[in-house]
């Protein structure tokens, strides 16, 4: 029955769309028909995919990234309006290959001690990357002028100036990292100062 109704809101999602074209209903609701069947899957893949072996998880991650990378470059989805693609029968098939890469990925990190501290690192000072990746962005944009010897106008693009790709976010993350270490060190050294208690006690 769960099936059904996922399946349902998911064939309801798609007419919408292919119906409404640019078009939306109140609060996008016609996304929120097509989210329902994304969400069942999900749930399905975090509930029984934990006890697939983490080789076959190595494999999987390797073949749905190789196919996600051919898929996205021959297939545009946009949901802000309503386009689903060259095919809209895709849709779905590829939502599917995108969670599977992710779970995938995931339980390839938490395999691997480093991996697995780092990724939690991360995630729990994530509210420092958020906060800061725009700053990252731009103080890499400027040292990168510096490197190559770029006029200065050429660093006001937003949010980077430069097309770096993927190095961006690489060193973006590492700066923002660097930052809470020496935010960190520098807590921890000031909770180590003895407390000077005030008034007579000094006396």
């Amino acid at each position: 029955m769960e099936v059904l109704c996922a399946a349902g809101c998911g064939f309801l999602g798609e007419y919408l769309c292919l119906s409404l074209k640019t078009e939306s209903l109140p609060l996008h609701l016609q996304i929120s028909f097509l989210a329902v069947p994304t969400m069942y899957i999900g749930w399905l893949i975090k509930n029984y995919g934990r006890s697939i072996n983490v080789h076959i998880h190595r494999v999987v991650y390797i073949l749905s990234a190789l196919l996600l990378y051919y898929l996205t470059k021959t297939t545009l989805f946009d949901l802000s309006v309503n386009v689903l693609g060259n095919h809209a029968v895709r849709f779905y098939p590829i939502t599917m290959l995108g969670i599977c890469f992710c779970y995938s990925l995931a339980t390839c990190i938490c395999s691997h001690k480093i991996t697995r501290k780092a990724f939690c690192y991360i995630g729990k000072n994530s509210f420092h990357y958020m906060a800061l990746h725009l700053l990252s962005f731009k103080i890499i944009d400027y040292v990168y002028s510096l490197i190559m010897n770029k006029p200065a106008e050429t660093r006001v693009g937003f949010t980077n100036a430069y097309n770096l790709g993927e190095i961006l976010i690489v060193l973006s993350i590492l700066l923002v990292t660097l930052y809470v270490l020496g935010k960190d060190s520098v807590l921890r050294l000031i909770k180590k100062q003895p407390h000077r208690s005030s008034g007579k006690a000094d006396e």
